[in-house]
Protein backbone atom coordinates (compact mmCIF):
# COMPACT_ATOMS: atom_id res chain seq x y z
CA UNK A 1 0.00 0.00 0.00
CA UNK A 2 1.41 3.23 -0.87
CA UNK A 3 1.38 5.89 1.77
CA UNK A 4 0.42 9.64 1.46
CA UNK A 5 3.48 11.29 0.51
CA UNK A 6 4.43 8.30 -1.68
CA UNK A 7 1.29 8.79 -4.72
CA UNK A 8 2.03 13.05 -3.39
CA UNK A 9 6.10 12.16 -5.30
CA UNK A 10 4.89 9.36 -7.62
CA UNK A 11 2.03 11.48 -9.64
CA UNK A 12 4.53 13.62 -11.27
CA UNK A 13 6.88 11.23 -12.52
CA UNK A 14 4.27 8.74 -13.55
CA UNK A 15 3.01 10.87 -15.56
CA UNK A 16 6.14 12.15 -16.94
CA UNK A 17 7.33 8.68 -18.12
CA UNK A 18 4.36 7.46 -19.68
CA UNK A 19 4.01 10.92 -21.66
CA UNK A 20 7.79 10.29 -22.53
CA UNK A 21 7.22 6.60 -23.19
CA UNK A 22 4.09 7.62 -25.42
CA UNK A 23 5.74 9.92 -27.66
CA UNK A 24 8.72 7.20 -28.04
CA UNK A 25 6.48 4.65 -29.33
CA UNK A 26 4.25 6.98 -31.70
CA UNK A 27 6.97 9.22 -32.85
CA UNK A 28 10.14 8.03 -31.97
CA UNK A 29 11.58 11.25 -29.91
CA UNK A 30 10.96 12.25 -26.43
CA UNK A 31 10.56 16.00 -26.43
CA UNK A 32 12.89 18.15 -24.41
CA UNK A 33 9.88 19.63 -22.55
CA UNK A 34 9.39 16.42 -20.97
CA UNK A 35 12.50 15.29 -19.57
CA UNK A 36 13.36 18.81 -18.72
CA UNK A 37 10.27 18.63 -16.68
CA UNK A 38 11.23 15.57 -15.02
CA UNK A 39 14.65 16.36 -14.15
CA UNK A 40 13.34 19.79 -12.66
CA UNK A 41 10.61 18.57 -10.41
CA UNK A 42 12.96 15.82 -9.39
CA UNK A 43 15.22 17.94 -8.09
CA UNK A 44 12.39 20.26 -6.35
CA UNK A 45 11.27 17.65 -4.92
CA UNK A 46 14.72 16.58 -3.36
CA UNK A 47 14.95 20.00 -2.23
CA UNK A 48 11.61 20.28 0.07
CA UNK A 49 11.09 17.59 2.10
CA UNK A 50 8.42 15.58 -0.18
CA UNK A 51 11.10 13.58 -2.36
CA UNK A 52 12.41 10.57 -0.69
CA UNK A 53 16.23 11.39 -2.11
CA UNK A 54 18.72 14.06 -0.89
CA UNK A 55 20.07 16.50 -2.68
CA UNK A 56 23.35 15.22 -2.66
CA UNK A 57 21.84 11.75 -3.90
CA UNK A 58 19.94 13.34 -6.80
CA UNK A 59 23.15 15.45 -7.79
CA UNK A 60 24.89 11.75 -7.12
CA UNK A 61 22.36 9.79 -9.38
CA UNK A 62 22.16 12.19 -12.38
CA UNK A 63 26.03 12.37 -12.76
CA UNK A 64 26.39 8.35 -12.35
CA UNK A 65 23.49 7.85 -14.85
CA UNK A 66 24.96 10.46 -16.96
CA UNK A 67 28.40 8.67 -16.92
CA UNK A 68 26.92 5.28 -17.75
CA UNK A 69 25.12 6.35 -20.94
CA UNK A 70 27.66 8.72 -22.12
CA UNK A 71 29.71 5.67 -24.52
CA UNK A 72 26.14 4.28 -25.51
CA UNK A 73 25.22 7.32 -26.91
CA UNK A 74 28.21 8.15 -28.36
CA UNK A 75 28.70 4.86 -29.88
CA UNK A 76 25.45 5.29 -31.06
CA UNK A 77 23.86 2.63 -29.18
CA UNK A 78 21.30 4.78 -27.36
CA UNK A 79 19.29 8.24 -29.05
CA UNK A 80 19.87 11.69 -27.19
CA UNK A 81 16.28 11.08 -26.25
CA UNK A 82 17.25 7.95 -24.14
CA UNK A 83 20.09 9.62 -22.69
CA UNK A 84 18.30 12.63 -21.46
CA UNK A 85 15.62 10.42 -20.20
CA UNK A 86 17.66 8.20 -18.19
CA UNK A 87 19.52 11.25 -16.76
CA UNK A 88 16.32 12.87 -16.11
CA UNK A 89 14.66 10.06 -14.31
CA UNK A 90 17.61 8.99 -12.28
CA UNK A 91 16.73 12.36 -10.14
CA UNK A 92 14.57 10.20 -8.38
CA UNK A 93 17.19 8.03 -7.79
CA UNK A 94 19.87 7.24 -5.18
CA UNK A 95 23.09 6.65 -7.35
CA UNK A 96 23.12 2.55 -6.51
CA UNK A 97 19.32 3.19 -7.54
CA UNK A 98 20.01 4.34 -10.75
CA UNK A 99 22.99 2.09 -11.42
CA UNK A 100 20.38 -1.09 -11.21
CA UNK A 101 17.59 0.95 -13.05
CA UNK A 102 19.75 1.10 -16.03
CA UNK A 103 20.86 -2.62 -15.59
CA UNK A 104 16.96 -3.58 -15.50
CA UNK A 105 16.42 -0.79 -18.59
CA UNK A 106 19.26 -2.11 -20.41
CA UNK A 107 17.92 -5.96 -20.28
CA UNK A 108 13.85 -4.82 -20.44
CA UNK A 109 15.01 -3.20 -23.64
CA UNK A 110 16.63 -6.18 -25.26
CA UNK A 111 13.80 -8.25 -24.43
CA UNK A 112 11.93 -5.37 -26.22
CA UNK A 113 14.08 -5.86 -28.99
CA UNK A 114 13.96 -9.04 -29.61
CA UNK A 115 10.05 -8.92 -29.89
CA UNK A 116 10.38 -6.18 -32.60
CA UNK A 117 13.02 -8.69 -34.45
CA UNK A 118 10.67 -11.87 -34.12
CA UNK A 119 7.86 -9.14 -35.09
CA UNK A 120 9.29 -7.66 -38.13
CA UNK A 121 10.39 -9.55 -40.93
CA UNK A 122 12.49 -6.32 -42.19
CA UNK A 123 14.08 -5.85 -39.16
CA UNK A 124 15.55 -9.28 -39.03
CA UNK A 125 16.58 -9.23 -42.61
CA UNK A 126 17.97 -6.25 -41.80
CA UNK A 127 19.68 -7.47 -38.42
CA UNK A 128 20.94 -10.66 -39.83
CA UNK A 129 22.98 -8.51 -42.77
CA UNK A 130 24.28 -6.42 -40.17
CA UNK A 131 25.71 -9.24 -38.39
CA UNK A 132 27.15 -10.95 -41.18
CA UNK A 133 29.14 -7.69 -42.11
CA UNK A 134 29.96 -7.13 -38.75
CA UNK A 135 31.15 -10.86 -38.45
CA UNK A 136 33.06 -10.46 -41.99
CA UNK A 137 34.89 -7.41 -41.08
CA UNK A 138 33.04 -5.66 -43.58
CA UNK A 139 32.59 -2.05 -43.91
CA UNK A 140 28.85 -1.42 -41.95
CA UNK A 141 26.79 2.06 -43.35
CA UNK A 142 25.01 2.07 -40.07
CA UNK A 143 23.29 5.37 -41.45
CA UNK A 144 21.99 3.24 -44.15
CA UNK A 145 20.91 0.40 -42.13
CA UNK A 146 18.81 2.91 -38.99
CA UNK A 147 15.25 3.39 -39.69
CA UNK A 148 12.95 5.47 -37.91
CA UNK A 149 9.82 3.47 -39.76
CA UNK A 150 7.75 3.19 -36.75
CA UNK A 151 6.83 -0.29 -35.54
CA UNK A 152 10.79 -1.37 -36.67
CA UNK A 153 12.85 0.07 -34.07
CA UNK A 154 12.70 -0.53 -30.15
CA UNK A 155 11.33 2.77 -27.81
CA UNK A 156 13.93 2.64 -24.90
CA UNK A 157 12.05 4.90 -23.44
CA UNK A 158 9.19 2.21 -22.45
CA UNK A 159 12.26 0.03 -21.22
CA UNK A 160 14.00 2.68 -19.23
CA UNK A 161 10.36 3.92 -17.83
CA UNK A 162 9.73 0.62 -16.57
CA UNK A 163 12.96 -0.15 -14.90
CA UNK A 164 12.87 3.18 -12.88
CA UNK A 165 8.95 2.67 -11.91
CA UNK A 166 10.06 -0.99 -10.97
CA UNK A 167 13.09 0.40 -9.24
CA UNK A 168 10.91 2.83 -7.36
CA UNK A 169 8.09 0.95 -5.98
CA UNK A 170 9.97 -2.66 -5.90
CA UNK A 171 13.32 -1.95 -5.01
CA UNK A 172 16.58 -3.53 -5.64
CA UNK A 173 16.51 -7.00 -5.23
CA UNK A 174 19.68 -7.54 -2.60
CA UNK A 175 17.79 -4.21 -0.51
CA UNK A 176 15.43 -6.39 0.59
Amino acid sequence: MLGAEQVVWSIPIISGLLVASWSDITTRRIPNKITVAILCVGLALALSDYGRVSVSECLGAVGVSFALMLLPFVIRLYKGGDLKLVVASSAWLTPSEACWSILLGVILGGVLGMLVLLRHKQARVSFKATAWLALTSRYVDQGALETNERGRTVPMAVAFSGAVLATLHLGMPWAQ
